[in-house]
């Protein structure tokens, strides 16, 4: 779970926050943006399957950063 301050994305075939669907790169910016407006120090969780090419990830850190959000990637209890 998250505390307010931190949202969860996830990247697979699909894009979410938290339990929405929002369809793109574009649309997971677009979503934080809206959802961490006014808040200090927004922290986003990154949640994505070891699958996902990590060019993709780094264009989630590349959003992060360009939106000054704080980014940890989630990993799975092995």
């Amino acid at each position: 779970l998250c505390d307010r301050r931190q949202r969860q994305m996830c990247i697979r075939d699909r894009y979410y926050v938290e339990t929405e669907n929002v369809g793109s790169r574009e649309g997971v910016e677009k979503a934080l943006k809206s959802r961490l407006a006014g808040q200090e120090n927004p922290t986003v969780s990154l949640h994505c399957d070891k699958s996902v090419a990590f060019d993709e990830v780094v264009a989630m850190m590349r959003m992060a950063k360009a939106n000054n959000f704080t980014l940890i990637a989630a990993t799975s209890p092995e």
